[in-house]
């Protein structure tokens, strides 16, 4: 990389952060408005409406608050980069640039949809925006050219999911299961379609996620809740980072590629950022110490 590359916002988020106040204003004025809608003629629970209202204006008017400092964060958001270092493009490279030897810890937060970049002293430098237009580009020149800390040695290592995950999902399998015996007799279209669709999809997301990696002297062991799949070193072709996308949202997960099957196996949400678990395995496929 020589030239300098610009990462902008995409224009859609751009104008989707700019309306999002004004969004959550109205339905916070629509909630303040319930207790004076006109009623039909049935008897209204006064207490519960203005209980209704409070809170609906009490939560949307915070989004609007949040939102707000999201905006005027904005001009913020694009960065440039060069062979030497990162900087904001709304600043000056001269007085705001950002060496890549400065950057020695990065820090997903999957929840406020942005990566953190920070120095050895723990200090925040920079926070890098998931919807900047070609972000996984981004996102790979800084873990490939920050001086980031060598991985401690990852042999014997294990990530996965917590027993929550697990309890949760066994749970709301039942529980779905439970309501389509009982509804069959009075509803059976409702149980025995949209339940027991239900009870398939979840399934069968669970059963193929995998939900545990351990990174061993013999290889890499990878565990889904009813198999396994033992991967040597020498059947990995590549270990990359890549967002699965949720309503616009990215959550960052690790694709291991390797021979013995065309579908990469697909790695997130064990215990760890997608960025550490990317560094620990290729530590562990480059050279197992």
């Amino acid at each position: 990389m020589t030239e300098t590359e610009h990462f902008d916002l995409e224009r859609f988020m751009r104008w989707l952060f700019m309306a999002a106040p004004w969004i959550f204003i109205a339905f916070a004025l629509l909630g303040l408005s319930l207790p004076f809608l006109p009623d039909d003629g049935k008897p209204r629970n006064s207490k519960f409406e203005m209980y209704l209202s409070f809170m609906v204006v009490i939560f949307f008017g915070a989004l609007a608050w949040i939102s707000r400092r999201v905006v005027r964060e904005l001009p913020n958001a694009p960065v440039s980069v060069d062979r030497y270092g990162i900087w904001r493009t709304a600043h000056p490279r001269e007085t705001s640039l950002i060496h890549w030897s400065a950057i020695t810890q990065v820090r997903e937060r999957p929840y406020l949809q942005r990566l953190e970049l920070f120095n050895g002293s723990g200090e925040l430098l920079l926070k890098l925006e998931y919807q900047l237009r070609d972000f996984p580009r981004l996102r790979s020149l800084v873990l490939e050219r920050s001086a980031l800390a060598p991985v401690r040695s990852p042999l014997g290592k294990a990530f996965a999911k917590s027993y929550a995950y697990h309890i949760f999902n066994a749970a709301a399998l039942v529980g779905f299961v439970a309501l389509s015996i009982y509804l069959w007799p009075t509803n059976p279209v409702l149980s025995g379609v949209l339940l027991l669709s239900v009870v398939g999809f979840g399934s069968w997301e669970y059963f193929t996620t995998a939900c545990k990696v351990e990174l061993l002297a013999t290889g890499m062991v990878v565990s889904w809740p009813v198999r396994r799949l033992t991967l040597f070193r020498a059947d990995i072709t590549s270990v990359e980072m890549s967002d699965l996308v949720v309503n616009s949202a990215l959550h960052p997960q690790v694709l291991v590629s390797h021979t013995k099957s065309k579908r990469p196996v697909v790695l997130r949400g064990l215990g760890t950022s997608a960025v550490d678990l990317k560094r620990a395995v290729q530590a562990w496929r480059e050279n197992g110490a």
